[in-house]
């Protein structure tokens, strides 16, 4: 692209007189349009000792920037920082000293309508960016700075600068990448995110935060406030929030708020709002979040009325305890008692038939307040249950074998206790848990071989069986009892911690079937674990685990 006042023929001025037709780098050459004519000294106008060309030029090339003088389409003066900045056409800057040589092709109609502008406009200055041609090396962008200028001569020239934008560049295209990076963050986490400016209105919404506002897209978002979303006091209570933060600097964290969408639609967030500063700590504006919890709410609501029912359970429950107490039991008594009257009284008139059926009705009825009573024993673990305290368990044990001590004896049975620790329980519920171990490897023993039963503890570190695998650490025992007996099939593990559930007839046996489902709601109730090892004629082992400390109690560290 040709343009007047732009391109002249090489080696002419304006005047049509001759001048030189390339400059000499680092030099200040003689204006062509006054060749033979005495020039002042460009340097004479400079203070102390820099008095001739060669000293400005060492200035000039000390500028980290490049600095040239235009005149008639011809360059005439460059600096070294210009020079490696400037490669024209690929070559080392020697050959062509054409300015719009050094741009690419596709830049260079910006480069002239830049020279055009400071040469005919009135003030006399223009800016443009440019990439350099082809061959300048890792130089991407420069900025070129013209200035229209008039030397003592009258002659019009004009002054450049170029600047290197190629690191500003590739900062600006790492800033730009890293925000695409958080955008995309902020546009796919599963999540409202937002800005407000200082007047709360918003400036960035994710697309959770859309469908939350009732709109399609983010710009029909900008600039406004939660007034024109949601209902009046929702926004007040936002409103509140957001000053709050602006105003103070304090973040508003996990605050539950409730939203009604402009489609109808409620929820729950759990909201977190912070403050935004500028890089002098003032704060302009905020960012939120918002995580939906409707669902966690909604399961917190049917957990509360789940807990309500089973209060109402359990109070039925005791309801029963007290029923089976005193109503069931009174019945039980007299059955019991008007049998053993009859067999005293009119043994020898009953005939043995009659007398059989009386001896049956009396264990019958034995049996079942045995079972009553097991019964109310099972619902008394929650319903009666005492605040835990220090318990020594070697103390409880012993108490436990000696009230078996008339069983232990009639069997023969060795009982070998060794160390046990003190815990956290309810020590009337321990004497409980023993009691029906012990009494289970009582029971079911070999018929020709004397029980030996064995009791023992270790102290280990690992989370509440209450509290999954994933739980803190915290001391815990593991207490066994084990026997000789006749053992059971461990795929049956899982069902004799039942109730009513018997590996044996109750000919072989005696008992309800309800002692180790005793057992074992004690132990849960501890927040601890019981289980078995056992195989068929070898013996049973039954293994407790209980914590050492509960929670809020004395001993707790």
């Amino acid at each position: 692209m040709q343009t007047p006042a732009v391109h002249t023929t090489a080696g002419q001025g304006p005047s049509g007189s001759q001048g030189p037709s390339r400059p000499v780098p680092g030099r200040v050459l003689e204006n062509p349009a006054a060749a033979g004519s005495p020039q002042p000294d460009p340097a004479s106008h400079l203070p102390g000792g820099f008095v001739d060309a060669d000293r400005l030029t060492l200035l000039a090339d000390a500028a980290p920037v490049g600095l040239f003088l235009w005149q008639d389409g011809r360059l005439r003066y460059t600096n070294a920082a210009f020079r490696r900045l400037w490669k024209p056409g690929g070559s080392s800057g020697e050959g062509n000293p054409d300015l719009l040589d050094g741009v690419s092709s596709e830049d260079r109609p910006g480069l002239e309508e830049a020279l055009r502008r400071v040469l005919h406009c009135p003030e006399g200055v223009a800016r443009c960016e440019a990439r350099p041609a082809a061959g300048s090396g890792d130089v991407q962008c420069v900025e070129i700075h013209l200035r229209r200028v008039q030397d003592q001569g009258g002659h019009t020239l004009v002054v450049g600068t170029v600047l290197d934008l190629s690191e500003r560049r590739r900062w600006e295209e790492r800033l730009a990448n890293e925000r695409a990076v958080l955008r995309t963050l902020v546009d796919h986490l599963p999540v409202a995110i937002y800005l407000k400016d200082t007047a709360t209105r918003k400036t960035l919404v994710n697309p959770v935060d859309q469908r939350n506002l009732g709109v399609r897209s983010e710009e029909e978002a900008l600039g406004r406030t939660d007034f024109e979303f949601f209902p009046r006091e929702q926004a007040e209570a936002f409103y509140a929030d957001d000053m709050q933060v602006l105003t103070t600097g304090v973040p508003v964290l996990n605050r539950e708020e409730r939203i009604t969408r402009p489609d109808g639609t409620s929820g729950w967030l759990l909201t977190s709002k912070v403050p935004l500063r500028d890089t002098s700590g003032r704060i302009v504006g905020l960012a939120g979040i918002g995580l939906d919890i409707t669902e966690r709410k909604l399961a917190d609501e049917k957990l509360r009325a789940f807990a309500a029912q089973l209060e109402r359970s359990n109070r039925e429950l005791q309801d029963f305890a007290y029923v089976a107490s005193h109503d069931l039991q009174e019945p039980l008594r007299k059955i019991v008692v008007f049998g053993e009257r009859l067999c005293e009284r009119y043994a020898e008139v009953l005939p043995p038939e009659a007398r059989d059926y009386l001896e049956r009705m009396r264990r019958a009825a034995q049996r079942m307040q045995t079972l009553i009573n097991d019964l109310l024993t099972f619902s008394r673990v929650t319903t009666r249950a005492r605040p835990f305290e220090r318990v020594n368990l070697q103390q409880i044990l012993q108490e436990v074998i000696g009230d078996l001590e008339t069983r232990i004896e009639q069997t023969g049975a060795r009982v070998t206790v060794e160390p046990l620790p003190t815990v956290d329980a309810d020590p009337l519920q321990m004497r409980q848990l023993f009691q029906n171990l012990l009494g289970n490897a009582l029971k079911f023993r070999k018929p020709e071989e004397p029980p030996r039963i064995r009791v023992w503890a270790e102290s280990f570190q690992g989370p509440r069986p209450d509290r999954g695998p994933q739980a803190v650490a915290e001391p815990l025992c593991r207490i066994h009892v084990q026997d000789n007996g006749i053992g059971f099939d461990e795929k049956y593990l899982d069902r004799i911690f039942n109730m009513f559930q018997r590996l044996h007839g109750r000919g072989e046996y005696e008992g309800s079937g309800i002692g180790l489902a005793i057992a074992r709601k004690i132990v849960l109730r501890h927040g601890g674990d019981i289980t078995a090892r056992s195989r068929p004629g070898e013996g049973a082992t039954f293994i407790v685990t209980l914590p050492v400390h509960q929670p809020g109690s004395e001993s707790q560290p």
